[in-house]
Parts: C-alpha cells; structure tokens; sequence
C-alpha cells in the first residue's frame, strides 16, 4: 500500500537537499530520497491510477515549491497523458489556487496543448520554444 505522506516527506526533503548549500547537493545526488522522487516521476509519466491524489498531497505540503512540481510532474503528466487528465486537473484549478501556481509552470509543445480544453485557460500565456 502506498504511505502518500512518507513519498511527500521524501519528495520534499530531497528538493530541499538539491537547491541547498553544495553539502545538501551532495547529499541529495548521494540518493538516499532519490526514490521518492522517481515514483512520483513514474507515476506521472506513467499516468497511474494514484497520481492525481499523490499530486494533490504534494500541492497541499507546506514546504511545496508549486512552480518545481509543475515544470516537472504536472508537467509530464500533461504531457504523456493530457487527454486523460485534462478536466481533472481543470477541476482542482478551478477551487484550488495551490493548483493554478503549478499548471502556471507547465510548458506544452502546442500538438499537446491543442489536445486539452479544459485546462488550456490555466496554463502560461507566453511560451518560448
């Protein structure tokens, strides 16, 4: 079973480490909560049943860096699987404005972005490349 807050606690954790002191970069290339970030990683980029609940668990952390996870798996997740999750995701931007921070960092080509409706409004305005 899958323990959402110890995959947010190491998820974070390890965010912190990799933009810290060059001490903390270390320690997070060491590895030691890199695990946390390849499941959330995986399940983003593999569209898995539980990745929009761990996604939600990882917006509403205190320590989230919204633009961080959303230039990274709300991102792959748009990319990879778009369609699937576009009035989802709409959805939580609509109510939540942890939600709207994050998609406001995702960059689509514009192929992937013509395919979602309803979460076009919430993604940026200007795109380079």
């Amino acid at each position: 079973m899958l323990d959402v807050a110890a995959v947010v606690f190491a998820y974070w954790a390890r965010y912190r480490l990799a933009v810290g002191g060059r001490a903390s970069r270390l320690r997070a290339e060491a590895g030691e909560l890199a695990w946390a970030v390849n499941f959330v990683d995986d399940a983003a980029r593999g569209g898995s049943p539980e990745v929009l609940a761990l996604l939600d668990a990882l917006v509403e952390a205190p320590e989230a860096d919204l633009g961080y996870l959303g230039a990274g798996p709300v991102e792959d997740l748009l990319s990879h699987h778009g369609p699937r999750f576009d009035a989802a995701i709409a959805e939580r931007c609509r109510r939540d404005g942890g939600w709207r921070t994050a998609v406001a960092g995702v960059w689509l080509d514009d192929a992937n972005e013509q395919l979602l409706i309803a979460v076009r409004p919430f993604l940026p305005a200007m795109r380079h490349g």
